[in-house]
């Protein structure tokens, strides 16, 4: 059902508690053909230049005497590493507000990923970013409203890109450009599953991802649920201990529920080990798709394990059983890095 927005108030200017300057408010309701569908509250920050928007939404019975059945989702929205967009994401709901019967239940990220009211959620966060000019304003820094496709997305569009990591300290020739450069990128890998990354902007709206998890809804039955890890490759010939394929392995519904609900764990180590599909091509001429694997995980804080089950016939396989050589790591950077 179409739903539609009503601003109660703002911009309204208040002080802000963690900076001594000032925060830009709005409240209203969201409302569909059958009644008020959630309460929101917007807040507009401005710290050092980092331009934030976070948005709290009360889902749950109208009325005095049924509030006990009321859910907080809350959302940030604002510049993200690896995006030249402003990018939403879940942090608690209610984190601003007072305990009572109003908020609710303030759910966490981990509770509201796998709550069946998120993808209302996200659609009630894109009507505010697109419906409410002073929004768009503050996180564009423009004054005049921006067209809807400029309104932020929840994923990242490069299609193949490095991720963060060290680099070995030695120089090398390249010989597909013919330059020297200063060090060898030891770990790659895209921002998001590949499913992710070739789903609709739309699609994309009812899940949520970000640098450690990510959901996807189905269009029937559960929905899927990916982990990142690192697939380690042994370095033989260096004093470089391992390139690194930072990858995406999707789990089933049950799995993926654990480890979230244990990921601040800190006995989360403790976990056995969980059986996945690797959910991410790799640069190989065989593809790597739904190559058989397991999860390990490590301490809160720390990227999971990947290893592949050893009865695959494939050349990563193989490069993650026998290691690999500095010169494969260097030909690995010839071919992402051009």
């Amino acid at each position: 059902m179409t739903l539609t927005l009503d601003v109660w108030g703002g911009p309204e200017t208040l002080p802000c508690s963690d900076c001594g300057g000032r925060r830009v408010f709005y409240n209203g309701e969201v409302s569909d053909s059958s009644g008020t569908v959630a309460v929101f509250m917007t807040w507009l920050y401005d710290h050092d230049d980092v331009r934030e928007v976070f948005t709290d939404a009360i889902f749950g019975s109208r009325g005095e005497a049924a509030s006990d059945d009321h859910v907080t989702f809350g959302s940030r929205t604002g510049p993200m590493p690896g995006s030249d967009q402003p990018m939403s994401s879940l942090v608690t709901g209610g984190s601003m507000s007072p305990d009572d019967a109003l908020t609710g239940q303030k759910l966490t990220r981990r509770q509201a990923l796998k709550h069946p009211l998120l993808p209302r959620f996200w659609e009630i966060n894109d009507l505010i970013l697109n419906e409410i000019p002073g929004v768009l304003a503050h996180l564009t820094g423009h004054e005049s409203r921006p067209p809807k496709t400029q309104v932020p997305e929840r994923g990242d569009d490069k299609q193949r890109r490095p991720a963060h990591g060290a680099n070995h300290a030695a120089t090398w020739n390249c010989s597909t450009c013919g330059d020297e450069h200063d060090g060898l990128a030891t770990v790659f890998g895209p921002a998001a599953p590949d499913a992710w990354l070739i789903d609709q902007r739309r699609d994309r709206r009812k899940g949520e991802c970000d640098g450690d998890m990510c959901v996807m809804p189905r269009r029937k039955g559960p929905f899927r649920g990916f982990i990142r890890g690192h697939l380690r490759l042994r370095v033989l010939d260096s004093d470089l201990d391992y390139f690194i394929w930072s990858v995406w392995v999707e789990l089933t519904e049950a799995d993926f529920t654990l480890n979230a609900d244990r990921w601040e764990d800190p006995d989360r180590a403790e976990l056995l080990p969980s059986p996945g599909r690797l959910a991410t091509q790799l640069p190989y001429e065989q593809a790597t798709l739904d190559l058989r694997v397991r999860l390990f995980n490590r301490e809160p804080g720390v990227v999971p394990l990947v290893k592949l089950d050893r009865d695959q016939a494939h050349a990563l396989v193989a490069e993650q059983r026998e290691g690999i050589t500095l010169q494969r790591v260097t030909e690995i950077n010839e071919q992402l890095l051009h």
